[in-house]
């Protein structure tokens, strides 16, 4: 397993050499408000507010790509952006950038988390939404993280193909800290991975150049 995962990261470097990607997380969701697991939730009033202010931010970069994940609040924020002059490029989806899979979590608060999974405890006190990372629990239907990771590197590998510009990405917190860990050198493995998912959560609408 680590020998595949090692020659796949060799593989996505070489791809992404000298590439550079503009990274937006989506505005606030609804479930970022109420503090409940949504998989597909929509954005609330400040989250497109959020977008906006952020395709007033990109009002320079015309003609390029932008890439949203499917999910309805990648999609909302890139059309916001569009329409608020950011940019003037075509929409085009990657859903291999979405946000870890939480199957059965559905719809769940955190009050339930931190009953049923004692580990994410501590890591709640320092940062309620990224203690989710350190749950482990397939039979619910929670995408393992090192599954995400190669998923993302793979759906970033493709984005940067898609133009000569760097292109810009709507997607999501998860996803963004996956694309830092991999700039980073981050081995791949479960532990290596959770000391950056813990880390500092992106503002919503914020905007990152990632340079490969």
């Amino acid at each position: 397993m680590t020998e595949l995962l090692n020659n796949f990261q060799v593989e996505a470097k070489e791809r992404l050499k000298e590439k550079s990607v503009l990274l937006v997380r989506h505005g606030e969701t609804t479930a970022n408000a109420n503090g409940v697991l949504v998989e597909d939730p929509i954005l609330t009033g400040m989250g497109e507010r959020q977008a906006r202010e952020t395709g007033f931010k990109l009002r320079s970069l015309n003609n390029r790509v932008l890439v949203h994940t499917g999910l309805r609040r990648t999609l909302r924020t890139a059309e916001l952006i569009k329409e608020s002059g950011g940019i003037e490029g075509e929409l085009v989806k990657n859903e291999l950038l979405r946000e870890r899979k939480i199957g059965k979590l559905e719809g769940l608060n955190f009050k339930w988390l931190l009953e049923r999974y004692s580990e994410i405890k501590e890591a709640a006190e320092r940062h309620r939404g990224s203690s989710i990372w350190l749950v482990e629990d397939e039979l619910m239907g929670l995408e393992p993280v090192e599954s995400m990771y190669k998923r993302v590197i793979k759906g970033i590998s493709e984005v940067v193909d898609l133009s000569q510009q760097s292109c810009v990405v709507v997607c999501h917190s998860g996803t963004i800290k996956m694309l830092k860990a991999f700039k980073e050198g981050c081995k791949g493995d479960r532990d290596s991975l959770l000391k950056y998912l813990l880390g500092e959560v992106p503002t919503p609408g914020s905007v990152k150049e990632m340079n490969f």
